[in-house]
């Protein structure tokens, strides 16, 4: 076995029948790690992508996923949607969920109306931890406040997630360093085709 595959597998068992978020600063490769993680998925059963972000990201998932057909993609544009996107996803049967990114209309709604923004972000967030329960995956990315370089609802994000994994670029090169749950696990590159592994803790 290959160390690229040693590695996903490592991520694959600990984030199976969990809701893991992904964090990191911008163009930190939280797309990129995700949708390669999903592709590892495609060949065994349909993925359900939410998109939160716009075209940005949508251009990320042709690149990395390409035209598979078993990822089934919903984009939304607010909040309200989010939340009924995620129900759809479920109802469609959907045992592994990719929200890209979980907080970014958040992070938009609490500029508006900071009371209803928290109170529908915590129901998705409530939402997921179910559904993980229920025995489905759930990895998400997550926007940061820029100047603490830590998840934006991360008073919430704590309460429900069972991983945080932290996708950090690294100061001496291109490399990006990853950390489950704040115990460092590996680094990778960015590249194209997405997430390639260097190497992860045995």
């Amino acid at each position: 076995m290959s160390q690229e595959e040693i590695c996903w597998n490592k991520i694959i068992n600990s984030t199976m029948n969990t809701f893991s978020v992904v964090y990191g600063e911008a163009a930190s490769g939280k797309t990129s790690f995700v949708l390669s993680l999903a592709k590892r998925w495609l060949d065994k059963q349909t993925i359900g992508y939410l998109n939160t972000e716009g075209e940005i990201n949508s251009v990320r998932v042709l690149q990395i996923l390409g035209n598979h057909t078993r990822y089934l993609y919903v984009e939304v544009r607010d909040i309200i949607s989010e939340l009924f996107g995620v129900m759809e996803l479920d109802n469609l049967g959907m045992n592994i969920m990719l929200i890209d990114s979980v907080n970014s209309l958040y992070r938009l709604e609490m500029a508006i109306d900071e009371r209803m923004a928290s109170i529908a972000f915590s129901l998705i967030l409530a939402l997921l931890k179910k559904l993980s329960m229920n025995k489905k995956t759930i990895i998400a990315t997550s926007q940061v406040a820029m100047e603490e370089a830590v998840p934006s609802g991360l008073v919430f994000i704590k309460r429900y997630a069972d991983n945080l994994i932290r996708i950090h670029k690294s100061e001496r090169d291109s490399s990006r360093i990853i950390y489950i749950n704040d115990v460092y696990f590996g680094k990778g590159l960015i590249e194209d085709k997405g997430f390639r592994w260097i190497s992860c803790q045995a």
